[in-house]
């Protein structure tokens, strides 16, 4: 008996966690508009100047509200009479997300970001509005994000890559301790195993990597695909199940065969 009412009073919680869930809105996913990424600008002191910058267009209606998911700009209250079909959003509950590559979280830094005291994965949108509301702009500006010491442009000299394929924005809206999320929005530098940058996944780039592991060719950061640090037959595999079709981006299984 009481095994059972420990049961039903998980089955309560849970069904409480997924009702709150849901009335927390979702956030309409938002757009990237660009990526800015310029070769590094080293000082005769050794130290290096960035320009990494991801633009972000946010889920908003025409009037610039933030909104959730149930927005369709087609019956916009700035267009039409009555009253509001959709849902706007509080900028105080609202944040965002940074991933790369393999759905793997940025992590916001305090010695690289001034605007945190603590390791930060969500991004208060008020950080974005300017000191007037308490947030602030050195490297959060309205629509774009600048990343500090990170860059894809400068393996010459020495620096690891940000990212090697894509770059990604999640916003979130919390309520009340509940978050939900929109999609994660990627824009995509270049295609996943598309060693010899053709934009095309085929033997060719199969061939450039067996030649990178036999030496004949110079070993790049791309070609380690499965993100082990090392480039070998296991990523030799991985990119011909790419091209058979077994496996999508990032190796995962086509219609989550593997599951």
């Amino acid at each position: 008996m009481k095994k059972t009412l420990l049961f039903l009073m998980v089955l309560a919680a849970s069904a409480l966690t997924l009702t709150a869930q849901n009335n927390v809105p979702r956030p309409l996913n938002p757009e990237i508009s660009e990526w800015i990424d310029g070769t590094p600008y080293q000082w005769p002191d050794g130290s290096f100047s960035y320009n990494t910058q991801l633009g972000i267009d946010w889920g908003l209606d025409v009037m610039g509200n933030l909104v959730a998911d149930d927005y369709d700009f087609e019956i916009d209250e700035a267009w039409t009479e009555g009253p509001c079909q959709y849902t706007k959003l509080d900028p105080d509950k609202f944040s965002y997300s940074i991933f790369t590559d393999n759905d793997k979280i940025y992590t916001f830094t305090p010695d690289k970001y001034e605007e945190f005291s603590e390791p930060t994965t969500m991004v208060p949108f008020a950080i974005m509005l300017g000191p007037e509301t308490g947030g602030t702009y050195p490297n959060f500006e309205y629509w774009y994000v600048h990343f500090v010491e990170e860059t894809n442009n400068g393996e010459q000299f020495g620096l690891p890559r940000f990212f090697k394929w894509r770059i990604g924005v999640q916003t979130h809206y919390t309520v009340d301790g509940v978050t939900n999320s929109s999609d994660i929005v990627y824009y995509d530098l270049n295609k996943w195993g598309d060693l010899n940058d053709d934009g095309d996944v085929n033997v060719m780039d199969v061939t450039l990597l067996i030649n990178m592991i036999l030496g004949a060719e110079t070993k790049i950061t791309l070609a380690d695909l499965n993100d082990d640090e090392d480039v070998n037959v296991n990523d030799v595999t991985m990119l011909i199940n790419r091209i058979l079709g077994i496996v999508g981006d990032f190796g995962k299984p086509i219609n989550n065969s593997e599951e």
